[in-house]
């Protein structure tokens, strides 16, 4: 009997994938000094046929908006951790009376496109005009244009040419490209290592790019008179660290901007860990800022909206889809990639994203592996749960938890949503998303897990570990001091652990006080699963600590034989290029045995050896 209260082992269709409005009566607190409204918002696809973006539609129920908001966001990891906090300020301002719109660039994203195309800057560019064009075929005349770092580098180059803009909002902008490149690369080899030289595309975490299009990328500046052509108002939020810079002092001398101060905005762009902070109130400021500039008198709104595009298109003419569905009683937010012939394909590969990450994966790879999949008739779904990406209002001071209650239902309602047999699935995920699939095949059943760099050894601890991550967050010093205490008596108590017997060992796990990996593995090859594991340097050394290596000779004297690869490069949260394709190469390798499928899987690179344990 298992301990997670979620529901029985084997479970229906309990609810069908379809797409429907999410509305919600948005409420302010009074003193935030912006007007309240019932509110509704969707996912659609916009913009050529050929080359269709994804976005996000936030807009006032009663269909009169007070004109339109487009928020450009950043590149990178930066896009990710910000991906809430831009939600929250599209609540904000939709709330206040206005239509808004979400998207990704081309090549980015949930977008069609290739991130690696050389024109990605030109596409990026194009991307917004598409974006503002949008809004303005909805009937909102009167168009906000709001850029987050690298978001407000690419709308400083098009604000003079997309038409009359009410107001522009710089939001800690990146002033010059090559200052911007020249940060992102030390920090990708200062954190993350080299990629192989025979390969010339540009890292970046959360990114990577042609050489073309990054030296395009270097080029670029924030161009202050471009800005100020527009007339329309600006706002200039940069760190207070960055007030007095020569850069911030002439944009906003040639733009005649107002200049503000955007506080906690490193734990917000590049948070250490991977709890995101959302700085509400710097969205209160930014969203009561362009409302106070938009004008009172509203029009009618009609956005268009279209659920499925063709996002992909094979050499040898095979078409690839997207479906934007709404799964669950919760209305998970769900992505749906397939052949048009075979949506309602035999078989179904579910990725689950990370901790506080929405659902394209690590540097896009669950959005390219899905479309790649797919040219197989095999279906992919990605998807977000409550409290991440697309699911749920974004909630003051959020903290979402993976593998808490909340985040097991949301995988189980994923799953009971599936319009195949769970034998005839395999999870992927990383991380705590490599729990989820664990958890997922244990409870349900499944053809096989793809579990990369996985933490979490027990499918039976109801405690939840507290990270150094989450106590950092809390920016409490008696919090700190505490932890600080907790960690010596943990490793006090590591050392102490390899001295109980393995036999001891596994018993804690089964009962689920500690973490064993043989447990979770054995619970999995029990009941048919086929278990592929990938673990990077660091997931190595837990993976040992965990005493992961005597519970694989065990299950491998009973027959069991999980496949588990250990690499001597590469990071726990995939920015390594390499490592990245390695990974990706094993997931298409595996979904094409388990369900003999025709999956298009390049060859891994060279650079990255793994070593079976």
């Amino acid at each position: 009997m298992t301990d997670f209260a979620v529901g029985p082992r084997s479970i229906k269709h309990i609810t069908p994938a379809v797409s429907i409005d999410r509305t919600a009566e948005f409420t302010n607190d009074p003193a935030r000094s912006t007007s309240s409204r019932a509110v509704t918002s969707f996912e659609t696809w916009f913009g050529p046929s050929d080359a269709p973006l994804f976005g996000s539609v936030h807009l006032p129920s009663s269909g009169e908006a007070r004109g339109a908001a487009v928020l450009c966001a950043p590149l990178g990891k930066e896009h990710i951790t910000t991906y809430r906090g831009m939600r929250q300020l599209a609540e904000r301002l939709s709330a206040a009376g206005l239509m808004v719109l979400r998207f990704d660039y081309r090549g980015q994203g949930d977008s069609s496109g290739d991130q690696l195309d050389p024109e990605s800057v030109s596409n990026w560019l194009s991307s917004i005009e598409q974006a503002v064009g949008y809004v303005r075929a909805a009937g909102a005349d009167r168009v906000s244009l709001v850029g987050l770092r690298a978001g407000a580098l690419l709308a400083s180059q098009v604000a003079a040419t997309v038409g009359p803009l009410e107001s522009v909002v710089l939001w800690d902008p990146v002033l010059s490209g090559r200052s911007y490149m020249r940060e992102q690369r030390a920090l990708y080899k200062m954190t993350i290592g080299d990629d192989d030289p025979a390969d010339a595309s540009v890292s970046i975490l959360g990114a990577v790019f042609d050489p073309e299009g990054a030296a395009r990328l270097e080029s670029l500046r924030i161009a202050a008179d471009d800005v100020a052509s527009t007339s329309a108002p600006v706002l200039c939020l940069v760190r207070p660290e960055d007030l007095d810079s020569r850069p911030v002092r002439k944009l906003v001398e040639t733009t005649s901007a107002t200049l503000d101060v955007a506080p906690s905005q490193s734990a917000f762009v590049n948070p250490p860990s991977f709890v995101f902070s959302v700085p509400t109130d710097t969205v209160d400021h930014v969203a009561l800022w362009i409302s106070q500039h938009q004008g009172d008198a509203t029009s009618a709104v009609a956005p268009s909206r279209s659920d499925t595009a063709r996002v992909h298109v094979r050499p040898d003419g095979v078409e690839v889809f997207e479906s934007i569905e709404y799964r669950g009683r919760d209305h998970l937010l769900a992505i749906t990639t397939h052949v048009e012939s075979r949506h309602d394909s035999d078989a179904q590969v579910v990725m689950h994203g990370t901790a506080s990450e929405h659902r394209i994966g690590p540097v896009r790879l669950w959005v390219e592996s899905a479309r790649r999949i797919a040219t197989s008739g095999v279906g992919a779904i990605r998807f977000d749960r409550r409290g991440t990406g697309d699911s749920e209002t974004v909630a003051v001071n959020e903290s979402t938890s993976p593998m808490s209650v909340k985040a097991r239902e949301d995988v189980a309602s994923i799953v009971g949503s599936l319009e195949v047999p769970t034998s005839s699935t395999v999870h992927v995920g990383m991380c705590s998303g490599s729990w989820h699939s664990a958890y997922a095949a244990q409870q349900f059943g499944a053809a096989a897990v793809v579990l990369v760099n996985t933490v979490a050894w027990s499918l039976r601890r109801k405690r939840q570990p507290v990270k150094a991550a989450t106590v950092t967050a809390m920016d409490s010093k008696v919090a700190s001091g505490l932890f600080v205490v907790a960690k010596r008596v943990r490793n006090a108590g590591r050392v102490a652990a390899k001295k109980i017997p393995y036999p001891v060992w596994r018993a804690m796990g089964s009962a689920g006080v500690i973490e064993v990996p043989e447990t979770m593995l054995d619970s999995l090859l029990s009941k048919g699963v086929r278990v592929e594991v990938m673990l990077s340097p660091d997931d190595v050394a837990h993976f040992r600590t965990q005493r992961g290596e005597p519970g694989l000779q065990r299950l491998r004297s009973r027959g069991s034989d999980p496949h588990v690869d250990v690499y001597a490069e590469g990071d726990h949260s995939l920015y390594h290029r390499d490592l990245r394709g390695t990974v990706s190469n094993r997931i298409l390798t595996t979904v094409a045995e388990v369900f003999d499928a025709k999956v298009d899987v390049p060859q891994p690179p060279v650079s990255i050896t793994a070593r079976a344990l």
